[in-house]
């Protein structure tokens, strides 16, 4: 499967409690994190859209956005939202603080995905990681998007899981603490 054929979407739709303020604007090694995701989506091969409710902070950064719809339902409206947004059969998922993950993580999923699965992603142990991820536009994808919460949607579809790579690429950045 080739980055042409695969959209690619930046979910920074979130209300950042635990991080005081908008973290997708947060500085980290010179560069926001929106600008850092960007930035790696863009070395994959990729020009993404940022899924956000907060699309007037972020046009200095990026200009594409899919608007989610329905506030407070976290990454599973993102999901929906950029998949009904979009005419690819697949789409690639970075979520804005993760700041780790690399180019050749990005590419890998892209050009891995297996055509038996709605979804690949990673894993370590028994902790999956829905981001980065690539899914499947599918009917089944619909029909499970009324999950609170991206676990419990992953766990309803055909799934590739990825080994968590060991670098510390799949960190979040929760707390202000988390940037260090």
């Amino acid at each position: 499967m080739t980055g042409e054929s695969t959209a690619c979407f930046i979910l920074a739709g979130g209300r950042s409690t635990r991080f005081g303020s908008d973290k997708a604007m947060a500085p980290l090694r010179g560069a926001t994190l929106l600008s850092g995701a960007v930035a790696t989506a863009r070395a994959a091969g990729f020009w993404p859209r940022v899924v956000t409710r907060n699309f007037a902070g972020y046009a200095s950064v990026i200009a594409p956005f899919v608007v989610a719809e329905c506030a407070h339902r976290g990454p599973v409206e993102g999901l929906r939202a950029a998949l009904t947004g979009t005419r690819s059969e697949t789409a690639l998922f970075l979520a804005v603080d993760m700041p780790d993950v690399t180019r050749g993580m990005l590419r890998g999923l892209v050009d891995d995905f297996p055509a038996d699965c709605h979804v690949m992603c990673y894993r370590s142990g028994d902790r999956i990681h829905p981001f980065p991820g690539i899914y499947r536009r599918d009917p089944t994808l619909g029909a499970a998007s009324d999950c609170a919460a991206m676990r419990e949607l992953v766990s309803r579809l055909t799934v590739r899981f990825l080994p968590d790579p060991g670098d510390g690429s799949l960190r979040n950045v929760n707390t202000p603490e988390d940037l260090g």
